[in-house]
């Protein structure tokens, strides 16, 4: 999976592990900063998993590439972290989610880490004040979105893979970049080699499927 090249590609695969809580000055040193990815999304019972899925869908496409990734995240299931952790990426786990003002301080010190890193951004309750604290540090940030409800999104690259992605209207700079449809869309690893594939379609329907996300309530 290819995103177009709107990241800088780096060109050695440096993978790390799993830093949980703080981010120690220990792990500072360990991958070169320009070839870094930073990934702030969440999951839990109450929003499900699917921001964190498909950011671990361009977490692989990254490391497929040869870079590392961190994910900073204030999630609940220890599965998904055991999964986050199992494919090489570094996990900064978070104990509470904005507004929360823990989010932004340990989220910042990671920031402050790898100036030079791209950030990716996946969730509704990221607003632009949010936005506008990560481009204020001046990296480089790509939003991940579906539906254009923000007032403003203060972003160098809003991506929206839904198939009404392109009927929608985004409040931003001019000059950010717009990745919109189904072209963009975030594949994990497991359904690459099924790129491509057509299916026979027959004209009376035989077989149902029913897919389900993660948990969320109500």
């Amino acid at each position: 999976m290819k995103l177009e090249n709107f990241f800088d590609i780096p060109e050695s695969n440096l993978k790390t592990g799993q830093v949980p809580g703080e981010f120690p000055d220990s792990y500072k040193n360990n991958v070169a900063k320009e070839h870094f990815l930073l990934i702030r999304a969440d999951a839990s019972s109450r929003m499900g998993t699917g921001h964190l899925m498909r950011c671990l869908a361009l977490a692989q496409a990254w490391q497929a590439e040869g870079g590392a990734v961190t994910f900073i995240t204030a999630c609940d299931s220890e599965g998904l972290l055991q999964r986050l952790s199992s494919e090489g990426f570094t996990v900064v786990k978070l104990d509470y989610a904005y507004p929360n003002p823990e989010d932004w301080a340990v989220t910042a010190q990671v920031l402050a880490t790898y100036p030079d890193a791209w950030v990716v951004l996946d969730g509704y309750h990221f607003d632009p004040a949010y936005q506008r604290c990560i481009k204020e540090t001046g990296h480089r940030l790509l939003v991940i979105d579906d539906m254009a409800h923000l007032d403003y999104y203060h972003a160098d690259v809003i991506l929206n893979q839904n198939i009404h992605a392109e009927q929608l209207t985004y409040p931003c700079n001019p000059a950010t970049r717009l990745l919109l449809g189904t072209r963009y869309a975030l594949l994990r690893c497991e359904f690459w080699p099924w790129r491509g594939w057509e299916r026979e379609i027959p004209e009376v329907a035989r077989k149902v499927l029913v897919t389900l996300g993660g948990e969320r309530s109500g």
